[in-house]
C-alpha cells in the first residue's frame, strides 16, 4: 500500500494508507483521501461493499446481516485499508467487522458495563465522580468498534431500534416515527425521505407508522413496493419524481406507477393555505402547548436562524453581507426588535454590521 502524510513531518503527522483496496477505482487524489468529510461520506456500511473488497467467513456474513439489530456497520476507507483480506481472526478486522456472536446473550452480559446509565441525571451527561462530568455529545462514530461499551446507544440502533422493537412486542402497540419531509441547510432544501441511507437501523419487518406534515403512511405488513408508494405520498412534491425514478430504476416500483393527484401538491405554500382560516380563528398556533417567548422573540428566532443559514460561507455569505451593508434606514416597525437585541444604538463597527444584517433579514421576512 502507498502511504501519505498530513501535517508537519515531526513524528506526529497523520499517516494514511492509500489507496489500498480503493486502487481498483483508479486511485484517489491525496487531498480527497485525506479529507475527513470524504472518509465519512464513503464509509463501508453494507454487505455488498464488504464483499467487493474482502472474503467474509460465515460468522462475519451472518453478523453483517444482523448488524442493524444492535450496533450498525460503519468502517472508514482509511480504517478498512488496515484489514487483511484473508485472515478473519486478525485483531483489527475483529475490531470493526460484525460477527454472529454479537447476537448471542450470555448470563454474565451487561447492557451497561460501565454503569453510566445509573449516573446520568439528564440524557447525555454522566456524573460518576464529584469533580468531573462526561458529556456524550453525539451517538455517531466514524467507525463502530464491535466491543464498544456504549453499543446500546451509539449508531442510532440501540435507541430508536429498541423503541420500535418494543412497539412490535407489546400487544396492540404501534410505533410512530415523525419527521419533517425536508430539511433546509445553507439555503438548500433536501428531502428527509431518501432512497438510500448508510445508517438505516429499522429492518423491513419492523416498519410501522411514519408521519410527515403531509400525512400518515401505515407501513406495517406492506411489501417493498407498497411501502415505497405510501412514503411517496407523504414526501415533499419537489422530490417525489426523483424518488420515484430511483425506485423504478431499482426495480422496486412499477414503471406505470402514478402518484395520486391528492398527494401531488405537497408543498409548504399549499400547507400554509390550508390553515389560513383555522389560524384566523386562533387554531394551530406555532406553539399549541404555549410558550414563554414573546411575539418579538419568536420573530427574532426565525430571522436569526435564516441569517445563520445564509452566513455559513461562499457567495451567499458575501451577497448577504453586501446587501446588508448597503442598506440604509430602519423602519419604525423593526426598531422594537433591535431594542430587544440591544442593537438600536451600535457602538462598534461589528455591532453596526449585526444591526444592518438583522434589519435586512427582517425586511425580507416582511
Amino acid at each position: 500500500m502507498l502511504a501519505s502524510a498530513v501535517g508537519k513531518l515531526d513524528g506526529k503527522e497523520f499517516i494514511s494508507h492509500a489507496p489500498g483496496y480503493w486502487s481498483r477505482d483508479g486511485g484517489m487524489p491525496t487531498e480527497l483521501w485525506n479529507d475527513w468529510k470524504w472518509q465519512l461520506k464513503n464509509r463501508v456500511t453494507s454487505l455488498a461493499q464488504l464483499e467487493r473488497h474482502i472474503d467474509l467467513c460465515e460468522e462475519e456474513r451472518s453478523g453483517v446481516l444482523l448488524s442493524g439489530d444492535k450496533l450498525a456497520l460503519a468502517i472508514t476507507p482509511h480504517f478498512f485499508n488496515l484489514i487483511p483480506r484473508e485472515n478473519p481472526d486478525d485483531p483489527i478486522r475483529r475490531q470493526v467487522m460484525p460477527r454472529i456472536e454479537e447476537t448471542w446473550t450470555s448470563p454474565y452480559d451487561m447492557v451497561d458495563p460501565c454503569g453510566e446509565d445509573s449516573h446520568m441525571p439528564v440524557p447525555g451527561l454522566v456524573h460518576r465522580y464529584p469533580d468531573r462530568v462526561l458529556f456524550l455529545v453525539t451517538d455517531r462514530c466514524a467507525a463502530y468498534c464491535r466491543y464498544c461499551t456504549r453499543s446500546r446507544v451509539v449508531s442510532g440502533v440501540g435507541g430508536q431500534y429498541n423503541f420500535v422493537a418494543m412497539a412490535h412486542a407489546l400487544p396492540e402497540a404501534r410505533s410512530i416515527l415523525t419527521l419533517r419531509s425536508t430539511r433546509d441547510k445553507n439555503s438548500t432544501v433536501t428531502s428527509n425521505i431518501l432512497w438510500s441511507y448508510g445508517n438505516t437501523t429499522i429492518p423491513r419487518h419492523l416498519r410501522d407508522i411514519v408521519v410527515t406534515e403531509y400525512g400518515v403512511a401505515d407501513l406495517r405488513g406492506l411489501s417493498d413496493q407498497d411501502t415505497i408508494a405510501a412514503l411517496l405520498n407523504i414526501a415533499d412534491s419537489r422530490f417525489q419524481d426523483g424518488l420515484k425514478r430511483e425506485a423504478q430504476a431499482a426495480g422496486k416500483l412499477r414503471l406505470d406507477h402514478r402518484i395520486p393527484d391528492l398527494h401531488r401538491n405537497n408543498t409548504p405554500r399549499a400547507l400554509e393555505e390550508r390553515f389560513i382560516l383555522a389560524r384566523a380563528r386562533g387554531l394551530f398556533s406555532e406553539f399549541p402547548f404555549g410558550t414563554d417567548f414573546t411575539g418579538e422573540e419568536i420573530v427574532l428566532a426565525k430571522a436569526l436562524t435564516r441569517l445563520k443559514e445564509k452566513s455559513t460561507g461562499g457567495w451567499l455569505r458575501v451577497k448577504t453581507v453586501g446587501l446588508a451593508a448597503a442598506s440604509r434606514g430602519t423602519p419604525s416597525a423593526i426598531r422594537p426588535y433591535l431594542e430587544r437585541m440591544s442593537l438600536n444604538a451600535p457602538k462598534t463597527r461589528q455591532e453596526w454590521l449585526w444591526q444592518r444584517l438583522l434589519v435586512q433579514e427582517l425586511r425580507d421576512m416582511a
